[in-house]
């Protein structure tokens, strides 16, 4: 991806960022990363267009201003797969999916932060929610999905 795409999607994220604290919005499990959330909201766009790009698909956040919705995924590919992208800028991240993640949607795991970001891999989230990647240890509770099970995007 170049460094304009980048950009652009850098923007969209702070833009749905800003929209979210207007909302009142919160975080998942609670900010727990390093990073400004805001800045991370950017990251994770552009990984978003990172996997639109790569599977030749629509960036559902490029398109509109409304919220996310969790049903729709990230990404739309041409045969019509949905994607949940999941963005860490851990090098060594792995892909994490929760109780509440679509059963219908495939989970793509993104690392690093741009322009240095890679697509790891992909699973079906039905794939992923089994019980030997379930971790009672995580908080709040979660599957931990190994590099080693994801397919190449």
């Amino acid at each position: 991806m170049n460094v304009e795409a980048q950009r652009a999607a850098y923007l969209v994220g702070s833009r749905r960022s800003r929209q979210s604290r207007t909302r009142g919005a919160q975080h998942l499990v609670g900010w727990r990363m390093e990073i400004p959330e805001a800045q991370a909201d950017g990251y994770s766009a552009v990984a978003e267009a990172l996997v639109a790009e790569a599977v030749g698909g629509r960036w559902l956040s490029a398109e509109t201003d409304a919220p996310d919705n969790p049903d729709d995924g990230d990404v739309i590919g041409p045969d019509g797969t949905r994607y949940s992208v999941r963005w860490t800028p851990r090098e060594t991240g792995g892909l994490v999916l929760r109780p509440k993640d679509r059963d219908h949607l495939v989970a793509v795991l993104v690392v690093g932060v741009p322009p240095g970001q890679r697509i790891i891999g992909a699973i079906e989230t039905t794939a992923g929610k089994t019980d030997r990647f379930w971790r009672v240890d995580w908080d709040p509770p979660a599957w931990l999905v190994p590099r080693r099970e994801l397919r190449p995007l």
